[in-house]
């Protein structure tokens, strides 16, 4: 009787083990990685699979000084003072995303939840992160997320909102107002990581014994 509850625990716990790996995602994510030298930023920039993740989706980045006025990216990097590293645009004050300009993320081929952190946020400027399906173009409202100088480089989770482009802007109170892109992942399906392929293995364990157990024996 004893050994038949363990074989049932072993099956249980194997077929829980499996079911969880099949439908649930890894938890880890596609980071699209900036350029760490030099001025120039790719347009389409594919993410980075995170360790026990898969990852195909990719972004695309647009510089724009006001609606449909592109404008290339800029990689800025201040040596000794992190806020001043980002994505910024060319012919703009200090090269940074300021009010009324913005950079568009193409974000069509991600997955939520999308992350993202923003930087050179000082005191008396804020940035949103508008949506919209329209390239090139900065809506007056539809805004994802917004933050201040209290969120500078602090990465949070949002949702597209099922729109194709996210426009990052800043905003005042601050006329001066100017910030950088620092951060932007998103969520992909992951890969088993070792736990699971454990589970799967006690699953497989498990059914190959009851089915051992099970089987008929032969007429004498």
């Amino acid at each position: 009787m004893r050994a038949k509850r363990l074989l049932a625990a072993t099956v249980l716990v194997g077929t829980l083990g499996t079911a969880g790996m099949l439908t649930a995602p890894s938890a880890r994510a596609c980071v699209y990685n900036f350029p760490s030298s030099g001025t120039t930023v790719p347009s389409t920039i594919a993410g980075t699979p995170e360790p026990g993740t898969t990852c195909t989706s990719s972004i695309t980045l647009a510089g724009f000084l006001g609606s449909n006025m592109p404008t290339p990216l800029f990689n800025k990097i201040t040596p000794g003072d992190p806020s001043q590293t980002g994505i910024g645009l060319v012919g703009t004050a200090d090269n940074e995303v300021g009010i009324g300009n913005f950079i568009q993320i193409g974000v069509s081929n991600t997955q939520n939840p999308l992350s993202i952190a923003v930087g050179s946020v000082q005191a008396g400027e804020a940035w949103e992160l508008r949506g919209t399906n329209t390239a090139g173009t900065l809506p007056a409202d539809s805004v994802v997320a917004s933050g201040t100088s209290a969120t500078d480089n602090v990465i949070m989770s949002i949702n597209s909102g099922g729109f194709q482009f996210l426009d990052l802007t800043a905003i005042g109170p601050n006329p001066a107002s100017n910030v950088l892109l620092t951060h932007f992942d998103s969520q992909e399906g992951g890969v088993p990581e070792p736990a699971s392929l454990a589970l799967l293995g006690s699953a497989l364990v498990g059914f190959g014994l009851l089915r051992r157990r099970r089987r008929p024996t032969a007429a004498a």
